[in-house]
C-alpha cells in the first residue's frame, strides 16, 4: 500500500504513465521494427496517452476539491 490517499495513488500512476510514454516514444523512433510492431506499439501508446490525460483531469479535480 502506498498510503497517502487518492492524490498519492494518482501521482504514482502519473509517474508510471510518464515512464511508459517515454518508452513508447523511444520504441516508435526505432527504425529497426516492423510496420506491424510499430502499429501495435502506436495503438498501445495512444491508450497510455488517453489514460494519462484522464489521470491528470482527475488529479486536477481532486486538487480543486481539497
Amino acid at each position: 500500500m502506498l498510503g497517502g490517499g487518492d492524490i498519492a495513488m494518482l501521482k504514482e500512476i502519473d509517474r508510471g504513465e510518464n515512464y511508459l510514454k517515454q518508452e513508447y516514444e523511444r520504441v516508435l523512433k526505432d527504425t529497426g521494427i516492423s510496420p506491424e510492431t510499430r502499429a501495435v506499439a502506436g495503438e498501445c501508446f495512444e491508450i497510455v496517452r488517453r489514460g494519462h490525460a484522464l489521470v491528470l483531469q482527475i488529479k486536477e479535480r481532486l486538487g480543486q476539491a481539497a
